[in-house]
Parts: C-alpha cells; sequence; structure tokens
C-alpha cells in the first residue's frame, strides 16, 4: 500500500474519531430526554418531545427564568461518571439514564446536565487541534444528517483548558434547531479515560450561569 494512501486511511480514522467525541455526546445529552429515559413523574409517563414547542411548556406557556440565583428545595446533589466528580446545579438530579441530570422543572424545562466516558483517545491534541471551525461543521453535517437542517451556530469560546490537571477543551455555542433555542456549555477532558461534559439550556430557561458554576466545581477522584 502507498503512503499516500496509508494517509489518507489514516485521516479518515481520525476524521471518524473527532466526529464520534465532539458529537456523541452532545446528541445524547440533547435527544436523551426525548427518548423517554428521563425519570418519571406523578403526571408523566416518562416520553416527552425532544423540547417544548418553541420553548413552551405542554400548557402552552413559556419556560423561563428556571434559575435566578434563589435558593431551591433540598441540597446540591454531586454527580460521579467514572472519577469524574462536579457538583450540580441547584434543583438537578439523576435520572434513572446513566450520566443524565435533570432539573425540578422536567418535563417543562427539558434543560440537562449529560456526562458520559469513554475509552482514552490516543491523539487528543491531534483531534482538537482542528479548533472552532472543525468543530461547528461536524455539528453542521450531523444535524443535516439527522433532521435535514443545518443551524446557524454561534460559537463563541473553543479553549484550551485544564480540568483536574488534565488537559482539555472548553466550547460554549448556541444555535437554534427545529424551532427551539439551544445554548450549550460542554468540555472534553483527556484523563484516564475521555469524558464528554455537556451543560444544555433549552428554550427560554436561564440556566448557563449556574452551568458554569457547575463546571468549575469538577475534580478526579482517585479510584471509581
Amino acid at each position: 500500500m502507498s503512503k499516500g494512501r496509508i494517509r489518507h486511511i489514516e485521516s479518515e480514522k481520525r476524521k471518524a474519531r473527532i466526529r464520534i467525541l465532539l458529537t456523541a455526546g452532545l446528541f445524547l445529552g440533547m435527544f436523551c430526554v426525548g427518548a423517554g429515559c428521563a425519570k418519571d413523574s406523578p403526571a408523566d409517563s416518562g416520553v416527552q418531545d425532544i423540547v417544548p414547542e418553541n420553548g413552551a411548556g405542554p400548557d402552552g406557556t413559556p419556560v423561563t427564568d428556571a434559575w435566578n440565583g434563589a435558593d431551591t428545595t433540598g441540597t446540591q446533589e454531586t454527580a460521579q461518571v467514572g472519577k469524574l466528580i462536579l457538583t450540580l446545579p441547584k434543583g438537578y438530579s439523576e435520572s434513572t439514564t446513566d450520566g443524565l441530570y435533570l432539573n425540578q422543572n422536567y418535563p417543562d424545562d427539558q434543560s440537562n446536565v449529560y456526562i458520559y466516558a469513554t475509552e482514552k483517545t490516543t491523539d487528543f491534541e491531534q483531534v482538537m487541534a482542528g479548533g472552532r471551525e472543525q468543530f461547528a461543521a461536524f455539528l453542521d453535517d450531523a444535524y443535516e444528517e439527522q433532521y435535514k437542517e443545518r443551524p446557524e451556530i454561534s460559537m463563541t469560546r473553543y479553549e484550551a483548558v485544564s480540568v483536574g490537571n488534565y488537559p482539555a477543551y472548553a466550547v460554549e455555542l448556541s444555535y437554534d434547531l427545529k424551532g427551539v433555542h439551544y445554548v450549550q456549555l460542554e468540555y472534553i477532558v483527556d484523563a484516564d479515560k475521555t469524558y464528554y461534559i455537556a451543560f444544555s439550556q433549552v428554550g427560554d430557561s436561564l440556566w448557563m450561569e449556574a452551568f458554569r458554576g457547575s463546571a468549575e466545581t469538577m475534580i478526579f477522584s482517585e479510584a471509581e
């Protein structure tokens, strides 16, 4: 096999890894709720639309002011996936789906926190080095393939950071898809595994300040 052919195959493999790394957790975080994998409530079977239509709840009222700095009932919960530990925003708790955390206003507000860990990538920096343009392009392709729509993505942050002394990237973006507005804060961390943490604000809810505060609590334990 020629060297050129080998380089082409390696390039295609790297593109596949990038697509998986940058989009898998994003889609799971966005659409797991719609697939019916959230915890049931007394008035709900657990199977909901992916997001409220145009940011409105089941009764048609706007979903607004989900978090305004006021205390909520109960204590803040801690989430742990693998060795990653973080303090969830007030009002969030674990659902019946591993790694998926929902707020106390679900299903009216389908904003969520999703965390998953996968096998450690051997070329993290190479995979992430494509920058925000590559990230946005892969998201565009994934949305078009899944929903036949290419949303206009506004990416305000794509930054190399560290989380618990491990190399990581932080990404913040927003877009409209199927008539619903999304704002997302995402972290991809190269630790003992590759960790993906997605904070997704849906519709007119106001979670971003709480999400950023939650992200600042991320640490890694010695044991799972």
